[in-house]
């Protein structure tokens, strides 16, 4: 089978160039008309909304990202449209998308400012209009500066850079001489963003018609952008003749506008703004298929009663790996990711690139962290698809360095990692003393749908103050992440909850924590996989000696309660028991709630005693054992009834207890089985008491047990326990109904081992 690297470069730049030009967005209501002096390319059109489909990533196919401007009939930018204003078609097919603002990517912009000798006169609106351009950047917004006069003195004046000191100087040395090399300029700015990330756009002014651009004419700039997917936007001044700048800013989706000098800093601010008020419309196409057939993806924008649409086309690519694909080596990811470095050694970080095509650049992104620009540097292809590059020793000082990398090919394909957000969340190497937070978070593996999941973590941090602790969450039909901000409660501890509506069933829940601090170091927790649904648990509550029937003073019952956990991962719930009084309120909690954490395929049985008090009104009650999220998520429950008599007597109990085997081994938090180290009587409480007391044990074996309860004169009063009980921690109500206030002694035998402790009955 052939592949991409044994075709000849010529078939690859026309295979390249068809590619591009089915690529070309079709625009339903066009933006890039002609426009006369002082009117804004959003002039009224018949939609109420302006839609406009500017570009698109297709370099993680089946992944489609769409770039999309909306704006009112006056073009001004309408942002904070909610993702239901937004619906995608692709092919005709009602397809599901994600919605979500792109400010977070920031566009690189080629900024290409006509130097010819016709602008004499007008250098300062140049450079007002060019550092007020830069002064309205956001950080993750880059930009390059080119001047354009005779074709051998037309230059990159200033690289590629989110700077924005040096773009600032760059648009402060502004000049005007010689002619106009408008082509080679434009193409010189394109050369600048074919190895950054989508969206890219060039913006560019002239007076005049290209007269010194040689080999390079508005096809070959054209056919460039478009291999690009950069529209191209023009400001035309004074008496410039419009035709072929607005051909080329209609065949690639941008925007031509004629104007005046001082009119020009306006309209590099209004375009500027529509860039930045893009949204990210995201799908999985529904034919995911390497065959190149045609796709066309049509956004139609409905919100409070206004519409508009705008489309594009796109064709699939032939194989897959048809983008770069990056891959950090092992050593990059541990231990060089995983752990702080020691300040002043080199650091060599690495990375696999491999692709269907030439891979023909592999850039490394860089900061010091806490700064606010990267800097450039190309890694070296070490062997194969292999890439590296070392940080020399001086660079490397805490807190440590931020960096990203940028992969692309001979089609311009660019990639990066890690691929979302990469210059906002890049890769860490942290660097000693400085070290990062550190996240404790038990991961929760199943959740009942339309459930509020409470969410919570631990974060300390040794080397810094804790700045910011962030959840990020999205079921299995989203693309991207929901963030919220989690709220420390107090200590190290931080809290928050996913609504219930992002519970659904059958749509499996992911989420990370991202912890943050000070020195802007971080550390990710995650991701986590939940699965939603119906939760695989299961409560049986068994009387132990049915019916019962509770005497008119008071009494107790024995009863199992047994917690099955079906699933094949640990649950984390809150169990307790509710009451029905015989006229339909409910009491209680008596038992809980209590925080469980139960393994996986895993069924806990306790036998516990409920007491009923004297003054609980007399009829039929309901026994109510529920798990779930205390109060109101219950995922499983059962129940059995019993009944209060009018009559009967006996010891009179004075309050609701619940006592017995208890549930210490499984309570969430425990890192460790809690199997008691030794023997241990525990404190009556309460003490006073009137008239019952709760006495507890602990047992680090199976053991012959005997509790008894004795007055001052040694006498026995009440023999509690006699037999032999299981390793753990035990617990028994003392009744003293018919005895008189005073002091009474409780005593242990078990095994070896004895211990006593005084209590006092108080009526």
């Amino acid at each position: 089978m052939q592949t991409l690297k044994n075709i000849p470069i010529s078939t690859v730049l026309i295979v390249a160039l068809c590619i591009a030009l089915l690529q070309i967005p079709v625009t339903a209501e066009p933006l890039n008309d002609y426009h006369p002096e002082g009117v804004w390319p959003g002039e009224p059109t018949d939609d109420a909304l302006n839609v406009n489909v500017v570009s698109f990533n297709m370099n993680y196919w089946p992944l489609i990202t769409l770039y999309v401007q909306v704006s009112d009939s006056n073009g001004a930018p309408v942002a904070g449209l909610p993702e239901e204003a937004f619906e995608l078609y692709e092919n005709d097919i009602l397809t599901f998308c994600d919605v979500e603002p792109a400010d977070f990517d920031g566009t690189s912009y080629g900024m290409a400012l006509d130097c010819s000798g016709s602008m004499y006169g007008y250098e300062n609106d140049v450079i007002f209009a060019c550092t007020t351009f830069v002064a309205g950047m956001t950080m993750p917004e880059q930009a390059a500066v080119i001047y354009f006069e005779s074709f051998g003195d037309t230059h990159v004046e200033q690289p590629m850079t989110n700077n924005h000191d040096l773009l600032t100087n760059a648009a402060l040395g502004y000049y005007a001489n010689g002619a106009t090399a408008q082509w080679y300029g434009y193409t010189l700015a394109l050369e600048e963003f074919k190895f950054e990330l989508q969206p890219r756009m060039l913006l560019g002014f002239t007076d005049g018609m290209d007269n010194s651009s040689g080999s390079y004419t508005q096809q070959t700039t054209t056919d460039l952008a478009l291999l690009l997917g950069a529209p191209v936007y023009t400001i035309g001044l004074g008496g410039v003749t419009p035709g072929p700048l607005i051909e080329i800013a209609n065949a690639t989706g941008g925007s031509y506008i004629q104007t005046q000098p001082d009119s020009l800093w306006y309209y590099y601010r209004q375009i500027q703004h529509a860039y930045q008020n893009q949204y990210k419309v995201a799908y999985i196409t529904p034919d995911p298929s390497y065959n190149g057939s045609q796709h066309t993806a049509r956004v139609i924008v409905d919100y409070n009663g206004d519409t508009g649409e705008d489309s594009t086309r796109f064709a699939a690519p032939f194989v897959e790996n048809f983008a770069p694909a990056i891959t950090l080596t092992p050593s990059t990811v541990d231990p060089i990711l995983t752990y702080a470095q020691p300040a002043g050694n080199p650091v060599t970080i690495g990375a696999y690139v491999t692709d269907n095509d030439v891979v023909t650049s592999v850039m490394l992104r860089f900061r010091y962290i806490g700064s606010n620009y990267y800097n450039h540097a190309y890694m070296l292809n070490v062997s194969d698809s292999t890439y590296e590059f070392t940080f020399d020793g001086a660079y490397v000082q805490t807190p440590g360095i931020d960096f990203y990398i940028l992969a692309s090919d001979s089609y311009y394909h660019v990639t990066s990692s890690p691929e979302t957000d990469p210059s906002v969340i890049p890769h860490q190497i942290v660097v000693l003393p400085n070290d990062r937070p550190e996240i404790t978070h038990i991961a929760v593996a199943t959740w009942q749908e339309q459930t509020p999941l409470p969410v919570s973590c631990d974060v300390v941090d040794t080397t810094a103050n804790v700045d910011q602790v962030v959840l990020c969450h999205k079921n299995d039909s989203e693309i991207y992440y929901t963030e919220t901000d989690m709220v420390n409660i107090g200590g190290d501890t931080y809290e928050t909850v996913i609504p219930a509506g992002d519970l659904i069933a059958l749509l499996d829940l992911e989420y990370y924590l991202i912890a943050y601090d000070d020195q802007e170091t971080y550390r990710v927790d995650g991701p986590h996989h939940v699965n939603v649904g119906t939760v695989p648990l299961v409560i049986t509550m068994t009387p132990v000696n049915p019916p019962i029937q509770i005497p008119a003073t008071g009494g107790s019952f024995d009863f199992n309660i047994e917690l099955d956990n079906q699933d094949t991962s640990p649950m984390n719930f809150d169990a307790w028991i509710m009451v029905t009084l015989p006229n339909g309120s409910p009491f209680g909690p008596v038992l809980g709630p209590v925080n469980l954490l139960i393994p996986a395929s895993t069924s806990v049985e306790r036998t516990r005693t409920q007491a009923v008090p004297e003054n609980a009104p007399p009829g039929e009650y309901i026994y109510e054992g529920l798990g779930g999220i205390y109060p109101n998520g219950i995922w499983a429950s059962d129940s059995f009834t019993f009944e209060k008599l009018t009559d009967g007597d006996g010891a009179s109990i004075s309050q609701w207890f619940c006592y017995g085997e208890d549930f210490d081994q499984w309570l969430a938090g425990n890192t460790t089985v809690s199997t008691p180290l030794q023997y241990e009587l525990s404190n009556a409480y309460p003490n006073p008491f009137n008239p019952s007391t709760i006495l507890g044990y602990k047992l680090p074996v199976a053991s012959l047990v005997k509790l008894a309860v004795y007055d001052i004169s040694g006498r026995l009063v009440s023999e509690l326990v006699n037999g032999w009980r299981d390793i753990g921690v035990h617990e028994v109500m003392f009744e003293a109904s018919d005895l008189a206030s005073g002091l009474y002694i409780y005593h242990l035998d078990a095994g070896d081992f004895t211990a006593s402790g005084k209590m006092i009955l108080m009526k």
